[in-house]
């Protein structure tokens, strides 16, 4: 009886956690940037951030549902908008009870004002498995 309630409490848990992978930083500006993540599971597309890692301030955002022929998974996206230049900012996104780490990122400099150098990887995913 306890391995089977122990069975089944480990199975409920799983369901109703949804495993959030990312988040990930796109198109970089001197005052916005766009945060977006994925789930197996859950709507909600919320960003919470600020100066500090007390952050403070929330924004809210969409998602889509995609399908993957292994399974549905949700895309969130969420803009933060009228940041201020060349400043650091925390952050961490937010699916329903699912929480990320908080993260750092720093915003790009007016363009003209910084002769300092950038650093970026590429990398793509063709979702072939053969």
């Amino acid at each position: 009886m306890k391995r089977l309630l122990f069975v089944l409490l480990l199975c409920s848990s799983i369901a109703i956690n949804a495993q959030i992978t990312g988040p990930y930083l796109q198109t970089a500006t001197s005052n916005s940037v766009w945060v977006t993540w994925q789930t197996d599971s859950g709507t909600e597309s919320k960003v919470e951030y600020g100066l500090t890692n007390a952050l403070g301030t929330t924004v809210n955002g969409t998602n889509d549902d995609l399908s993957n022929g292994s399974g549905t998974w949700n895309w969130h996206k969420v803009q933060l908008t009228g940041l201020t230049p060349n400043t650091a900012y925390y952050y961490r996104v937010t699916t329903g009870a699912n929480v990320s780490e908080i993260k750092r990122f720093k915003t790009q400099p007016l363009e003209g004002t910084d002769t300092g150098h950038y650093r970026f990887v590429m990398f793509g995913d063709h979702q072939r498995h053969n």
